[in-house]
């Protein structure tokens, strides 16, 4: 009773404190933090964002690591302003909030512009490298327990098989992040003392300090990470930690969350039974290695949507070993996996695109060969690329929640080319089905599936030139006009028929014709010389011949003038 009747009182006081904000207990941060951007998946498919600052230096105190969210920030700021786990946030300008345990503004910070810097990464001056794309990682599994006794539902042993599969588990996070990579991002467990061996390899168990009634998950997972710290003496740089922390640690007031993981950090916050679950690790260590969310054109960022690969699945029929798939093909592009296999087709070179493509399956890779295509990508250089895969619902991809064993087209933003960007499915496409795109480098884009194989798919990709552009050839049936032509053309046409009249202006002709016509032409200009075949006439000329002929035959009747 007198626990309860205690712990009552803190609330209280807690409730009283946040309520009247002495600012005399707020201080200024005297040196740099380092700014994240936080992103949460609550358990109803919603996707929501925060900023955190790693605090360093004389601002620890007796602390060896300390995360603490931002409050009373602008909308947005965390995307328009800040790069996360890059972005240092100069001293004086946020003061720490002992009633809240957050980090706030000052007003003149607050109606003005924060002083910011780009921190360069060194391992001199960094304690943590950015998490890997591939290679090999070593992941430490931290069972986070509350100090009044909670835990999460399932034991060491049980978190080590569910993640790394340490004894008889198939489908895990190790083994499923290692069959989409084809091996290019394997992990391993942590090995060192104080952490599990055997059948709770990479595991070590963590107690809070703090009154786990009374904290949010953002301040529970820092003071877990910085008894882990003490614990353990270090944490190896490039270690990957999943925190599985008990059931009832709020986020934003609400226990009904999933993970909780900030961009280019090595931390995952997952909720209890979600440790259990493959996805929750592949998606929130996505999001530690800066993938964004997958959408569908009619939702909003919020929903994801794009259940093609996981960074768009909503988690609505989450299950052990379930559901078993990858990510789409900007995502998969961003890792760089298959890069040998990536087809660019860059509008800007040529002014046009024409590829006739076989794309391969992720899950059909070993079929294709060292340079044949498996994700091909548009470059539009207008801040829209356009990547174009064949989801094949098989394998390590079988529960594959949108456009299974078609072909599917995401845009992207590129404005960090092949980086970090949101994408938006746009089209599924089976076999015989088209998708255009309105404006790419300034003409129509088609892609057009032509054929699905087993293992591959046959993608034409066209640019279309405006029905204007005259044709390189006659055609081999002429159109007619209904209006004559302004000029005579320069090679005469020939017709099979003749004219039904004669034509006012007749043509001349080099040769004689074939037959004589039926109508003699009259000649106003006499022959030059006899013709050689005199014309016979019925009429008497009126003039006298200067050479009189000679007849053969005597005339009937004698002449009026007898000749000499």
């Amino acid at each position: 009773m007198k626990s309860s009747t205690s712990s009552m009182l803190a609330k209280v006081a807690l409730l009283f404190a946040s309520t009247m904000r002495v600012t005399m207990a707020q201080t200024y941060l005297q040196e740099p933090c380092t700014a994240y951007r936080n992103h949460m998946k609550l358990s109803n498919g919603e996707d929501t964002y925060c900023c955190m600052c790693e605090l360093q230096g004389t601002d620890l105190g007796s602390d060896a690591y300390k995360m603490m969210e931002m409050d009373n920030i602008p909308t947005s700021w965390c995307d328009d302003s800040i790069n996360s786990g890059i972005t240092e946030i100069q001293p004086n300008q946020l003061l720490v909030d002992p009633s809240t345990g957050k980090l706030e503004l000052d007003s003149a910070s607050l109606a003005g512009t924060l002083s910011t810097t780009e921190k360069t990464r060194r391992l001199s001056d960094r304690r943590r490298r950015l998490p890997a794309l591939s290679g090999n990682v070593d992941v430490l599994i931290i069972r986070a327990q509350g100090n009044g006794g909670q835990t999460t539902t399932a034991d060491s042993a049980t978190l080590s098989d569910k993640i790394l599969g340490t004894t008889s588990d198939t489908v895990n996070f190790k083994s499923q992040y290692e069959a989409c990579s084809y091996d290019e991002l394997t992990f391993d467990a942590l090995t060192g003392t104080g952490i599990g061996t055997g059948t709770s390899a990479g595991v070590v168990e963590i107690v809070s300090t703090l009154d786990f009634s009374l904290v949010d998950a953002i301040s529970f997972a820092s003071d877990i990470r910085n008894e882990a710290i003490t614990t353990l003496g270090s944490i190896p740089v490039g270690t990957q930690i999943i925190m599985c922390v008990p059931n009832g640690v709020p986020i934003g007031g609400s226990t009904q969350w999933i993970f909780s993981a900030a961009a280019n950090d090595d931390l995952s916050v997952i909720n209890d039974a979600y440790c259990t679950f493959p996805a929750a690790a592949m998606v929130s260590y996505g999001v530690n290695v800066e993938l964004k969310v997958s959408i569908t054109p009619t939702l909003p960022v919020t929903d994801a949507g794009d259940g093609s690969g996981l960074m768009g699945y909503d988690f609505s029929n989450t299950a052990d070993d379930f559901p078993q798939m990858c990510f789409n093909a900007p995502k998969t592009y961003q890792f760089g996996w298959f890069s040998s296999n990536h087809l660019d087709l860059d509008i800007d070179a040529t002014g046009y695109i024409y590829a006739l493509v076989d794309v391969f399956a992720f899950v059909n890779k070993n079929d294709a060969g060292p340079t044949d295509t498996l994700i091909v990508r548009i470059i539009d250089n207008s801040n829209k690329d356009y990547y174009i895969h064949f989801n094949k619902a098989d394998s390590f991809n079988i529960d594959t929640q949108l456009g299974a064993n078609r072909v599917l087209i995401a845009e992207k933003d590129s404005s960090e080319g092949a980086g970090p960007g949101i994408s938006i499915l746009q089209a599924s496409l089976d076999s015989g089905e088209s998708f255009s795109i309105a404006d790419v480098g300034g003409l129509e884009l088609e892609i057009s599936v032509l054929s699905l194989a087993t293992n591959s798919a046959e993608v034409l990709i066209q640019s279309l030139v405006p029905s204007t552009a005259p044709s390189e050839m006659p055609s081999s049936t002429p159109s007619l006009s209904s209006e004559p032509s302004d000029a005579p053309s320069p090679t005469p046409s020939l017709s099979n028929e003749p004219s039904s009249s004669p034509s006012e202006t007749p043509s001349l002709s080099a040769s004689p014709s074939d037959r004589p016509s039926i109508t003699p032409s009259i000649s106003q200009v006499p022959s030059a010389t006899p013709s050689e075949t005199p014309s016979l006439s019925i009429e008497p000329s009126n003039i006298p011949s200067n050479t009189p002929s000679v007849s053969q035959v005597p005339s009937s009747s004698p002449s009026d003038v007898p000749s000499l």
